[in-house]
C-alpha cells in the first residue's frame, strides 16, 4: 500500500513539476525571448514585456503578443517598439520580459488542462538601451491622452493644439487636394493631424507621422 502510494505521489509531482525556462536578450534593437519548455506541445503562451517602476496610473509601455510554441527550443524575436500607443521605440530603462502560460486557452490538451497549474509564468529583466528617456516617454504619453480625445469636426486651433501638443510640421498631403486638406505632424506628440482649409475642422488624426489620408 505504501509502495502503490509513493508511486502515486512520484507521479504527481512529475506531472505538475512542468515548466517554461526563459533566456532574454536585447540586439540591435530586437528583443529575442528563447524559450525552453518540457510541457506537451503544441502550446500558446503570452509573451510581454513591461517597464519596471511604472505607477498604476501611467500608460503601458511594452508589448504583448500571443504567440505559438510547436518545438522546444524555440526562440521568438520582436522589435523594441511600443505597441501600446504610436509605435515608438521603447524607452531607455529596465524591463521585465515575460512568458505566461493559461491552461484555460493555452492548450487543448485535456491532460494539460486537468493536471497542470492554471498559470505558468516565467520573467526576465532585461535593460534597453535608447534615445528615448521614460520622461520623454510619459511627456509624449500625457499629449496624446489629450490629442486622443480631438474629435472629428473639431475646431482646429493652431494656439492650442501647440500648447497640448508642440510645434508642428506641415507635410505635403497625399490622397487628397493639398491646398484644401492641410497635414500637420506633431513630433513630440508623435501625432498627425488632417485639417480642412474650407471649414478650418478636424477630419481625422492619426498616431505616428503620416502624410496620406
Amino acid at each position: 500500500m505504501k509502495r502503490l502510494l509513493f508511486i502515486a505521489l512520484l507521479i504527481t509531482n512529475l506531472v505538475t513539476a512542468q515548466e517554461i525556462f526563459l533566456n532574454a536578450s536585447v540586439d540591435k534593437g530586437m528583443v529575442n525571448f528563447d524559450i525552453n519548455t518540457d510541457i506537451p506541445l503544441p502550446i500558446e503562451v503570452m509573451v510581454s514585456l513591461s517597464l519596471r517602476g511604472l505607477k498604476p496610473d501611467d500608460y503601458a509601455v511594452g508589448f504583448s503578443h500571443r504567440v505559438k510554441i510547436d518545438e522546444s527550443p524555440k526562440t521568438i524575436s520582436f522589435e523594441a517598439k511600443n505597441a501600446y500607443g504610436s509605435q515608438n521605440i521603447l524607452p531607455n530603462g529596465s524591463y521585465d520580459a515575460e512568458v505566461s502560460f493559461y491552461t484555460s486557452w493555452g492548450t487543448t490538451n485535456p491532460t494539460i488542462k486537468s493536471t497542470y497549474p492554471k498559470n505558468i509564468i516565467t520573467s526576465q529583466k532585461v535593460e534597453l538601451k535608447s534615445d528615448l528617456s521614460i520622461k520623454m516617454q510619459k511627456t509624449q504619453d500625457k499629449m496624446q491622452g489629450w490629442g486622443i480625445n480631438v474629435s472629428i469636426g473639431d475646431n482646429w486651433n493652431k494656439e492650442l493644439y501647440e500648447k497640448n501638443l508642440g510645434r508642428y510640421q506641415e507635410l505635403v498631403t497625399e490622397g487628397r487636394d493639398p491646398n484644401i486638406v492641410k497635414t500637420y505632424y506633431y513630433p513630440e506628440a508623435d501625432m498627425t493631424f488632417f485639417v480642412s482649409i474650407i471649414t478650418n475642422k478636424i477630419l481625422v488624426w492619426k498616431l505616428g507621422k503620416v502624410n496620406k489620408l
